[in-house]
């Protein structure tokens, strides 16, 4: 009888450690699949900031000229 009180004691820890590694494997997933989420916004925001950017830059070619002089120190290159 003590034996298989033993036995399912061990069967009932096994059971547990089982249930307590899937949870860390899911937690661990969960945390990939976010980190992976917002690499993916944050390329997409940027591809956005740059999409905007050219865009301004294709209606008014002059401000490149404008920035360019805006910046200019006074010495030739």
């Amino acid at each position: 009888m003590q034996r298989e009180n033993e036995i399912k004691t061990a069967q009932a820890q096994a059971m547990i450690e089982v249930a307590k590694a899937k949870g860390e494997a899911d937690a661990q997933l969960e945390k990939a699949r976010a980190e992976s989420e917002s690499i993916k916004m944050k390329g997409e925001a940027e591809a956005s900031a740059i999409r905007s950017k050219a865009n301004a830059l294709a209606q008014n070619a002059n401000l490149v000229e404008l920035i360019r002089s805006e910046r200019w120190d006074g010495k030739l290159p």
